[in-house]
């Protein structure tokens, strides 16, 4: 296809054509030389003066409007003097004579205030990785030029999620800093076991169990890593205090799932206490899920949605406040960009987990 500003490249081929058809009139003239010189020169002038936007208003200074570029360095503008990484996101709507990945600002791109790249799919997590390695200040943006809006942006969380490569790295990262941090081990055994790393999920399971021996879904994912490591025994061990663990909290799903698979595997099932004295849960208070205690209860759901009115009706204050200093670190960890809705269930599910509200 051919570009409005294509014509400079031929421009100079169209000149020498011109002065060379003005030279064959004039020698084509004979004596009328001068007088076909002269109109040729004065035509050609005059004709190109004519063209001048000064002179003809149909014609514009520039090849192209710019009307994108504005909007972008106005958006870019607001992110203040917050180092940044914008990536600009193609579409077929979009003018291909509006460029806006420049790096102009400093000699070295690595200096610029906002770095500029194209939104090349999966393969930004290459560059993300880069600048989290060498400039871990800097925060990520993406630039839709078809709607115009600047949004946060993490590569790991588009479309279908994070690998299964960058979330077990991430796990490990958050499992290695903090080793008492019981969230991080169990979703480094899940995330392990989803990748048909059964083996590898086996220590991070037993590690969750060990710092929080009433996190009864951790039975029930261990024991299946060792199912599929076919070590039997260990896994019908494992359901069996799994069972009781889960009976203890009162998570009956859980429980009675761990039962069904025992008896698939032809195991017994272990006899459980008969249940003592009802513990009711009195003015201002709620039988938690995650400690199991009764204690009191938040003074309002703290989000204005389901999961807000679960986590009010099924978690004490002790253990919510545990779940924000959790759900920091996940944040952190992970990078997860809250105004992206696909990192909001991403966090939605560690705290879930975290509360066993199933």
């Amino acid at each position: 296809f051919w570009l409005p500003h294509y014509t400079l490249t031929t421009a100079p081929a169209v000149i020498l054509l011109a002065l060379a058809g003005i030279d064959a009139l004039c020698r084509a003239a004979g004596r009328w030389h001068s007088t076909v010189w002269v109109f040729s020169w004065l035509s050609t002038a005059g004709v190109s003066i004519a063209e001048l936007p000064e002179f003809n208003r149909v014609h514009r200074d520039e090849f192209f409007q710019v009307t994108q570029l504005p909007e972008i360095e106005r958006a870019l503008a607001g992110l203040s003097d917050q180092p940044a990484v914008v990536f600009f996101r193609w579409n077929p709507g979009c003018n291909p004579e509006e460029e806006p990945v420049y790096n102009i600002e400093r000699p070295a791109i690595d200096d610029n205030r906002v770095v500029r790249a194209h939104d090349l799919g999966p393969r930004n997590l290459t560059l993300v990785t880069y600048y989290r390695a060498t400039q871990p200040w800097r925060r990520f943006f993406l630039y839709d030029r078809i709607s115009g809006t600047l949004s946060p942006y993490n590569p790991e969380f588009e479309g279908a999620g994070m690998t299964d490569t960058a979330r077990i790295e991430q796990f490990r990262k958050m499992a290695n800093d903090d080793p008492n941090n019981e969230l991080a081990h169990f979703s480094l055994g899940k995330a392990l076991l989803e990748a048909g790393l059964a083996g590898e999920a086996v220590g991070s399971f037993r590690r969750a169990i060990e710092l929080n021996p009433n996190l009864s879904k951790a039975y029930q994912l261990l024991a299946a890593a060792q199912l599929q490591i076919s070590d039997r025994s260990a896994a019908v061990a494992t359901l069996t205090e799994g069972v009781k663990a889960a009976d203890r909290r009162g998570d009956s799903l859980v429980k009675n799932e761990m039962i069904a698979t025992l008896r698939e595997l032809g195991a017994p099932v272990p006899e459980l206490k008969a249940a003592g004295p009802v513990v009711t849960a009195g003015e201002g208070q709620v039988h938690c899920r995650r400690c199991g205690n009764v204690g009191p209860r938040l003074a309002k759901p703290p989000f204005r949605n389901a999961f807000g009115q679960e986590i009010f009706e099924g978690t004490c204050t002790s253990c919510w406040a545990e779940a924000i200093r959790m759900g920091t670190k996940v944040i952190n960890e992970l990078r997860l960009p809250l105004a992206d809705p696909q990192a909001q269930r991403i966090w939605d599910q560690h705290i879930r987990e975290f509360l066993n509200l199933g």
